[in-house]
């Protein structure tokens, strides 16, 4: 059951959910999503961005065992064939 809360909700930058401008909204029965872009990019930032979800995607395939890595490697190429 959620509690009910009297002060607004606080994003990170300070902002109250009632000034933020969403790019897209969507509703799924009840639920309501609202999409917030990250704005401009220079290059150079983006390339950062990238580089770190690199990392953490490597970082995450190197700790699964040689049996798991193939597991997943046999279930990508049985989906590919179904393409």
């Amino acid at each position: 059951m959620a509690v009910p809360q009297r002060l607004p909700h606080i994003l990170s930058r300070g902002d109250s959910m009632t000034e933020q401008k969403y790019d897209a909204t969507y509703r799924f029965g009840k639920t309501v999503v609202h999409v917030v872009s990250p704005g401009e990019l220079s290059q150079e930032e983006f390339d950062k961005r990238l580089k770190a979800y690199q990392r953490a995607g490597w970082s995450a395939w190197n700790s699964l065992t040689t049996d798991q890595k193939l597991s997943l490697n046999e279930a990508a190429a049985s989906s590919e064939d179904s393409l």
